[in-house]
């Protein structure tokens, strides 16, 4: 029987998961800009208001970002920075992947 997968290793397969998710990535680069309603994401990415909701959840329940309740709606919001960070190195991770193939 295989040994079972410790928590933090699980949870961090789930967080890579999602960042597979390109409109859940770009969401996240756009909350580390400031907070927004999902109207605001929907037309920043263009992407139908069902879907960046379905991502919005997803971001939610992996605890990466919260929201405000407003009379108007929810303004969500990047839960802790570090997130930007792991963001910027994977992108620094994929610029240097690209150069090697070169």
């Amino acid at each position: 029987m295989k040994a079972p997968m410790p928590e933090r290793h699980y949870r961090g397969s789930r967080i890579c998961r999602a960042l597979g998710n390109p409109t859940a990535y770009t969401i996240l680069r756009l909350l580390g800009r400031g907070k927004r309603q999902p109207t605001e994401l929907k037309d920043i990415i263009k992407v139908s208001l069902p879907t960046i909701c379905v991502c919005l959840r997803t971001l939610r329940n992996l605890d990466l970002i919260r929201y405000d309740n407003l009379r108007q709606g929810k303004l969500y919001y990047i839960k802790d920075p570090t997130i930007l960070d792991i963001l910027d190195r994977l992108e620094t991770l994929v610029e240097r992947i690209q150069k090697a193939n070169y």
